[in-house]
């Protein structure tokens, strides 16, 4: 049997992680919808049925293939409520699990989507415009 403390350790680092200042995890009626990267400028189109899409050169493309599709990912952090995880779907690669989903994270300033990977990586910053 693990010593308790193997049981309580993730729990704590769960809960102290927290979220970042001004921040929620994102929901069904907050991700939907045309959000602008603020490195590239390509549009990522999330759509309410769970399809995406990318409008703009999206040069990954040409690595991973276009985008497919977008869920929440419940076996990323069992700890996480509401779900702040999302599975990323390409045509040439999936991006789900502990070690390759996203955090999907909403701040009001803008508003402001942040896709945090959860290996040490650049995190991807879109900023909402107009519908």
């Amino acid at each position: 049997m693990k010593p308790l403390y193997w049981i309580l350790l993730p729990l704590v680092l769960s809960a102290c992680a927290g979220l970042p200042e001004g921040t929620e995890p994102c929901r069904e009626t907050t991700l939907p919808g045309r959000w602008t990267s603020a490195l590239t400028g390509d549009v990522w189109v999330f759509e309410a049925d769970g399809r995406l899409a990318c409008e703009g050169r999206c040069g990954f493309a040409r690595v991973i293939g276009k985008p497919i599709s977008w869920a929440y990912e419940p076996s990323a952090n069992v700890w996480s409520e509401p779900i702040e995880h999302v599975k990323l779907e390409f045509e040439r690669g999936t991006f789900e699990g502990i070690f390759g989903s996203f955090r999907c994270l909403i701040s009001e300033e803008g508003p402001t989507l942040r896709l945090v990977p959860e290996e040490e990586a650049e995190t991807m910053v879109f900023v909402r415009r107009g519908e």
